[in-house]
This record gives structure tokens, C-alpha cells and sequence, in this order.
């Protein structure tokens, strides 16, 4: 499968369940390395509820490990999914690491995430500031 196909996929599996695609691909970042991620730890992570996650882990049941406390990415789709990111990729808990201590997150937060994210691709943008 294709860097296009998987990526598409994501694509498909934000807009069925509503998740943003950014979270979607943080969570497959996430487990890019092929190490074993435990459902809670993923959880917290990539800040979806849980039946989010497990949404998107059915619908992405063909790029997964059968179902377990852990989760883990198939031997044969990782490089794949790894394909997907490109170097200068930030997940989202990477996001606010660079802000000052006494910075609003929600200012920050907001500004960085609408920098990198992926799910803003060729949308129009109304900022409103009171």
C-alpha cells in the first residue's frame, strides 16, 4: 500500500467519525515506531476519547494488531505508515513543549496546532480576536 492510500484512509476514517484528521495522525505516529503502545498511554497521548480511538482502530483494523491492551501497527503496514510522516512532522503533545511557562495554552496551543495541521490543507481560516 501506498504513502497516498494510507494517508487517503486517514482521510476517510476522520471524516466517518468525526475525529480531526490531526488526531488521527498523531495516533499513527504515535505508533510508527512498531513498538506496542498501551490503550491508555495512546489515549492520553493523542487526546481522543475512547470510543474515538476505538473507532478508528476498527475501521483501521487492516493496519493494526488484532485487539489487545496494547496497540500496535502490523509488521507489513509500518514502513508504510512511516512513509506518511515527513521529517518535519510535530505530533500534537510536541505542540506546546516550546511555550513559555506563563503563555495562555490556548493562545499558543491554537496558534501551533493551526500552523502544522494537516486537517486545514486548502480551507479558508476566519480569526476572530476580542
Amino acid at each position: 500500500m501506498g504513502k497516498a492510500i494510507i494517508y487517503q484512509k486517514f482521510l476517510e476514517v476522520a471524516k466517518n467519525t468525526g475525529v480531526p484528521v490531526k488526531k488521527v495522525l498523531d495516533m499513527f505516529y504515535v505508533l510508527s515506531s512498531g513498538e506496542p503502545v498501551e490503550n491508555n498511554e495512546l489515549l492520553r497521548r493523542v487526546g481522543v476519547a475512547r470510543n474515538s480511538l476505538n473507532q478508528i482502530k476498527e475501521a483501521l483494523s487492516s493496519l493494526l494488531q488484532p485487539p489487545s491492551k496494547s496497540t500496535q501497527l502490523k509488521e507489513d503496514s509500518q514502513q508504510d505508515v512511516q512513509a506518511v510522516f515527513e521529517a518535519n512532522y510535530v505530533a500534537g503533545e510536541e505542540l506546546l513543549h516550546g511555550c513559555k511557562p506563563n503563555t495562555p495554552p490556548l493562545g499558543a496551543g491554537r496558534t501551533s496546532f493551526l500552523r502544522v495541521s494537516s486537517s486545514m490543507k486548502g480551507k479558508w481560516l476566519t480569526v476572530v480576536i476580542f
